[in-house]
């Protein structure tokens, strides 16, 4: 994972904002980095772009979104039409948080 690795371990983003696009983080990447999207309470920028993570990735990011609390700002490319509709739902969860709190 490289850029991440100083951000991201033991499966947490500590870090407010991480660039990854154009890194090739492909979908095996995209899945492994969920869990750390998921579980982190600092992570308020995520920059995915320029990454294929197809069907499998974008749906793995798009589903720990779903409970991340603390990002505000994605942006991200080719997710699949999987991934799009997970992102779909993701997102509405997401604004859920952000009225809530």
């Amino acid at each position: 994972m490289g850029r991440a690795d100083h951000c991201c371990s033991r499966h947490v983003c500590a870090c407010p904002q991480l660039d990854l696009s154009y890194t090739e983080l492909r979908a095996e990447g995209a899945k492994a980095l969920a869990p750390a999207i998921r579980d982190s309470a600092s992570l308020t920028d995520l920059n995915l772009f320029g990454n294929n993570m197809g069907e499998e990735g974008g749906a793995a990011i798009a589903e720990s979104l779903k409970y991340n609390t603390s990002l505000v700002r994605l942006k991200s490319s080719f997710l699949g039409r999987t991934g799009c509709e997970v992102m779909a739902e993701a997102l509405q969860v997401m604004m859920r948080h952000h009225r809530s709190s």
